[in-house]
């Protein structure tokens, strides 16, 4: 089970071990900069199709990998274009 709270433009979903997952939007570098202990910090930018870091990882599989480690359940979430 998780818990999300949205702070200006600071989404934290925190889960009941009391692990969170921070997602941060950074409007003067244009970026999604996403949190989680297991997954470390990322700086995503939009490539005109979807937001992906500077190494290739996109978003949406970045979220669900530190969703399903911290949930300890599969976690699929994709996003609209």
């Amino acid at each position: 089970m998780a818990d999300a709270d949205r702070s200006g433009n600071v989404l934290t979903i925190e889960f009941d071990s009391g692990e969170q997952i921070v997602i941060n939007i950074q409007t003067p570098t244009e970026q999604v900069w996403l949190a989680s202990r297991p997954t470390g910090g990322f700086h995503f930018s939009w490539d005109g199709k979807s937001w992906r870091d500077s190494d290739g990882e996109d978003f949406w599989a970045v979220l669900s990998d530190a969703a399903t480690k911290l949930s300890g359940e599969p976690v699929s979430l994709t996003g609209h274009s």
